[in-house]
């Protein structure tokens, strides 16, 4: 019962997102330490209100035996990674619509934050455009937050913050 609870909150989240990037039809996210993807289904009950495309990566630490069935026309990539940096370094550019931290800000380091930020000022040799949500169930992972990213933060929301 409890992962429904949570994908509600994601649901709201990205809700939120795809209006404020005016994002009608097509959505690509990265969800940064998806664990068992409890966001994807968030994500997916969009599609209860509008038709949307979406485009699904997700940065996984630990390999979950549970994985919701995933819609056949969404595009879903799952990458390994030892650490959430990892998926940064290996990018060439930064093209998702969405960044999304679910739980796993709480679990960095300040310096992989610190890195994760400079990847978002220079990957494209100019800051990101889009939108960085984060689950701020632990008040500490909005604060790591706003000390890697400094002024990015833009807002605060019971469920989230956006960058």
């Amino acid at each position: 019962m409890l992962k429904y609870a949570y994908a509600y909150e994601y649901y709201l989240m990205y809700n939120k997102a795809v209006k404020d990037l005016g994002l009608l039809s097509r959505v690509s996210v990265a969800s940064l330490g998806c664990g068992a993807m409890v966001g994807y289904m968030g994500l997916v009950s969009l599609k209860d209100i509008r038709p949307l495309e979406i485009s699904y990566t997700g940065v996984v630490l630990v390999d979950w035996s549970y994985k919701p069935a995933i819609c056949a026309e969404d595009q879903i990539f799952l990458n390994m990674k030892t650490k959430i940096g990892d998926y940064f370094r290996d990018l060439d550019e930064l093209k998702e619509d969405i960044y999304m931290f679910p739980k796993s800000i709480s679990e960095l380091s300040m310096e992989e934050v610190a890195y994760i930020s400079d990847c978002f000022r220079c990957k494209n040799g100019q800051d990101y455009g889009g939108k960085i949500y984060g689950h701020d169930d632990v008040r500490q992972a909005a604060e790591k937050m706003k000390k890697g990213f400094g002024s990015r933060v833009t807002g605060q929301k019971r469920i989230g913050f956006i960058m």
